[in-house]
């Protein structure tokens, strides 16, 4: 009878702490995933890119903002299998392998205007315990007025949630 209690008392220090640790360790996700998404973003505003309706060629913008964020809605403490064959994501270059647990969104405002405050915002959100609380982490870049990017430092609110 003992042991019993024993190995209740040690399962219920236990199980928390493990639960704590995985979500812990799936926040790599985001963290990796926006990663990436910067990369390109820097890629993206160093290039030419045609725009067959008006037929110029424009430099130094960002690709337009996703028109939701994807997935939609957030993963509710489950992997989600997500498409990613549409824009911006393709103008990226992103293609997240497998399923998500986060569901990413692409801001950009300024595109045109190299040094007036052109920018992005990144986000990842995410509910890794399903408690329809989330996560969300954020990182921005903004067009100095030398032409160069500038990178906020990753942001993360209520990362374990």
């Amino acid at each position: 009878m003992i042991v019993v209690v024993i190995l209740g008392l040690l399962a219920a220090i236990a199980i928390p702490t493990f639960s704590q640790y995985m979500r812990r360790a799936k926040t790599s996700e985001a963290r990796d995933a926006l990663a990436e998404l910067y990369k390109g973003s820097v890629v993206y505003f160093s290039e030419n890119h045609y725009n067959p309706s008006d037929g110029k060629i424009y430099s130094l913008v960002f690709p337009d903002s996703s028109s939701k964020q994807n997935p939609d809605p957030v993963p509710k403490g489950v992997k989600v299998k997500t498409t990613w064959n549409f824009e911006p994501w393709l103008s990226l270059n992103f293609q997240e392998v497998g399923l998500t647990y986060f569901s990413y969104n692409y801001l950009s405002t300024g595109a045109t205007i190299v040094g007036q405050g052109a920018n992005f915002t990144l986000q990842a959100k995410g509910d890794l315990d399903g408690d329809g609380q989330t996560s969300l982490f954020q990182r921005t870049g903004i067009v100095s007025s030398e032409g160069e990017i500038e990178a906020s430092n990753l942001i993360e609110t209520d990362p374990l949630e």
